[in-house]
């Protein structure tokens, strides 16, 4: 009798692992949903970037790498809106929590972005040189990424590119502006990214 109710337990608690470990990956799966559409509003409607950020923000719970990504569209946000100082904040509080290599990457990227419009060159050539590093490390993993990561991998190598061109254009330093588009084509997926082509 003892047994059969050990066993009974046993598998009542199998089953609550199992249901919350689909409950926590259908979040996942939503979250990154939502931080994906963010990302494809971002040049077409500010707000809607906004809301759908704020929606993964509140359903991330425990997931450290789909609360990084919807700081990163917030910061975007705040970039947008040309609040530099909270968009560095906000990438502040993506570096404090250590998410995946791919998400400091587009970190990086970001914090070039204010750096090149508030004129700060030691602080962009430092994230610059951060981001070249990260993008040497995950050239080496593209074959693995998952398409949601492979979407974050394009948009991340191509604005750095665009970002450096700007910077350089705006310094009268035209071969390495051009340079720096140069390199965009071979990592722009424009099937993979259609923001890009807003841009």
């Amino acid at each position: 009798m003892r047994s059969s109710w050990y066993i009974a337990v046993a598998a009542l608690l199998s089953l609550f692992v199992a249901c919350e470990g689909h409950t926590a990956r259908e979040r996942r799966d939503e979250v990154d949903s939502l931080n994906a559409r963010a990302y494809s509003f971002r040049y077409v409607n500010i707000d809607s970037t906004s809301a759908l950020a704020h929606r993964a923000l509140t359903l991330s719970d425990d997931y450290n790498d789909g609360l990084c990504e919807s700081w990163l569209n917030l910061a975007f946000v705040e970039y947008q809106q040309m609040n530099f100082d909270r968009a560095d904040s906000i990438l502040r509080m993506v570096r404090s929590r250590h998410p995946k290599t791919l998400l400091r990457l587009c970190g990086n990227v970001m914090q070039m972005k204010t750096c090149q419009r508030t004129g700060h060159g030691d602080r962009f050539f430092q994230a610059k040189s951060r981001a070249e590093e990260r993008m040497a490390l995950l050239a080496k993993q593209e074959a693995d990424m998952s398409p949601h990561d492979v979407a974050l991998w394009v948009y991340a190598q191509t604005e750095f590119h665009i970002i450096a061109s700007t910077y350089y254009f705006y310094q009268e330093q035209d071969a390495q502006a051009r340079a720096e588009l140069d390199a965009v084509p071979p990592c722009l997926r424009l099937h993979v990214d259609t923001v890009q082509w807003v841009y």
